[in-house]
């Protein structure tokens, strides 16, 4: 299953290489004194970080939701017989031991 915490998100932000040059700007001005455009750009990293983690999460929070209403499906023929059993049914029966005894199945992907 696909998890993604708001920490990794968060970290996600600060891969950006426009942000990396931001910092670094900030950073390079604030050593020259410039506190001034220092101040500022440090605004705009932030918002643009806030901005972009706001988005990111939603996004993820929203996939996450998208997922759970999904069922996977596949075409199953046995004794010439076809169905298609959620891919669930598969993950019990192969714990079952009467999975064991049962012919093979063959599984024709979609």
């Amino acid at each position: 299953m696909h998890r993604v915490g708001a920490i990794a998100i968060l970290g996600r932000q600060f891969r950006n290489a426009v942000l990396l040059m931001l910092l670094a700007t900030a950073v390079i001005a604030a050593v020259l004194g410039d506190a001034l455009d220092a101040g500022i750009i440090t605004v705009i990293l932030l918002a643009s970080t806030t901005l972009g983690f706001a988005n990111e999460y939603a996004a993820e929070r929203t996939s996450k939701r998208l997922r759970t209403r999904l069922t996977q499906t596949a075409m199953v023929v046995r004794d010439g017989s076809t169905y298609s059993p959620e891919v669930s049914w598969f993950s019990r029966r192969a714990h079952s031991s009467s999975a064991l005894r049962r012919p093979p199945v063959t599984v024709c992907h979609l």
